[in-house]
């Protein structure tokens, strides 16, 4: 082969690898898995759907871009832990933030930036006991959070490629249709992979819908508990071992909650319980490897933050938990009613009577909402009746 005839044929596989690239991004973005943030927030609040990315999971700019179109009265800050607090539970406008902050530092990251877009009127911030465990890493800046959406990535496109082979049918239907942003079970407006698959993300109030896991079609991680005591055992996230709570991190929450009050912004400082049976287990601890939490306990009642890790004060059992450590919307609806007969502030801001009525009628689930003709199945595998 000459030169000139191996240049023509270079020239002619680099720009069909150029123009198969190009179009396969093309289809990425008809799922909504290669837009801007902004984008996907637009399409999101106008068509009232859910957002569940599989291969853009920057929740950090994504949230803010969530509060920045929405402007609501109240934005609630935290991990995925916050993700169960929901519109409904309100009576003004809310926005979840859930993995805006998935440690104190980044938390404190998240409320800088958020404070540059928009004051709201109330934050409740949401903070998690093992953020104050000097084991558990504290990462003020991540690489996710300079992902703007439309980042090319080796990793982007073969994660890609292996979701499409892993479901041909339903991708293959969807394409030739057009209907890129549907899902075959619920009526839901669907955009990116995981909702396009599972039916799984978040509303437009920031609150996370977990249908695979409530329907049952596909299996919970963490049935009968499996998965946290696995964890627990091996020391694995979030089941960190410590004795003491890091100073660092509790200097952090508080310059966080002064720096928020500084702009004339009610703060409420809280944090959300494990399932009863996987509390238990810390707390029983022969060994006592889980001690930290005891002075988290004291330093919450010192600094007048809502401590409910301890279940029991809400009366809650394991079958309205998601897993060992994420409650469902019955459990943040408790919270929020404790909250409130103690803080006359919150009150005004939460509707009480809807809160109540999830209460009464959904005591013993999950979710609180409508799954249509699906119904809440015993995912955990505990012996709930649902």
């Amino acid at each position: 082969m000459n030169f000139r005839t191996f240049s023509i044929l270079y020239f002619i596989f680099f720009f069909l690898g150029i123009a198969i690239l190009f179009a396969f991004l093309f289809l990425l973005s008809c799922f909504f898995e290669h837009n801007n943030y902004s984008q996907i927030v637009q399409y999101q609040i106008k068509n009232n759907a859910i957002y569940g990315s599989a291969l853009n999971e920057n929740y950090f700019q994504y949230r803010l871009e969530l509060i920045k179109a929405q402007k609501p009265d109240i934005v609630a800050i935290g991990s995925s832990r916050v993700g169960q607090f929901k519109q409904d539970f309100f009576n003004t406008s809310f926005v979840a933030a859930a993995n805006g902050g998935n440690s104190m530092a980044e938390t404190q990251y998240f409320v800088e930036q958020l404070l540059k877009i928009y004051h709201p009127k109330l934050i409740i911030l949401g903070i998690d006991p093992w953020w104050f465990n000097a084991k558990m890493p504290n990462n003020k800046y991540a690489s996710y959070q300079r992902m703007n959406g439309r980042d090319i990535t080796t990793l982007k496109i073969f994660q890609g490629i292996k979701i499409i082979f892993s479901h041909p049918k339903q991708f293959f239907e969807a394409i030739s249709s057009g209907k890129t942003t549907t899902n075959p079970y619920t009526n839901l407006p669907s955009l990116g992979f995981r909702a396009f698959v599972k039916s799984d993300g978040s509303f437009i109030d920031g609150s996370y819908l977990y249908f695979s896991t409530l329907s049952g079609i596909f299996p919970a991680d963490d049935r009968k508990f499996q998965n946290s005591i696995y964890r627990i055992s091996n020391e694995i996230f979030p089941f960190y071992y410590g004795n003491k709570i890091d100073p660092t991190r509790t200097k952090e929450l508080i310059s966080t909650v002064d720096l928020i009050r500084k702009y004339g912004i009610d703060v409420i400082v809280l944090t959300t319980p494990l399932a009863p049976s996987v509390y238990n287990m810390l707390i029983q601890d022969k060994d006592q490897r889980f001690s930290y939490l005891y002075s988290f306990s004291n330093f919450a009642i010192k600094n007048n933050i809502y401590n409910f890790f301890n279940p029991q004060t809400l009366t809650t059992t394991d079958c309205e938990f998601y897993d060992g450590f994420h409650g469902g919307d019955v459990v943040y609806a408790r919270i929020l009613s404790q909250i409130s007969k103690e803080n006359s502030m919150l009150a005004h801001f939460v509707n009480l009577s809807k809160i109540q009525q999830i209460i009464n009628s959904k005591k013993g689930h999950a979710y609180s909402g409508d799954l249509t003709h699906w119904k809440e199945t015993d995912f955990l595998e505990l012996g709930c009746k649902k």
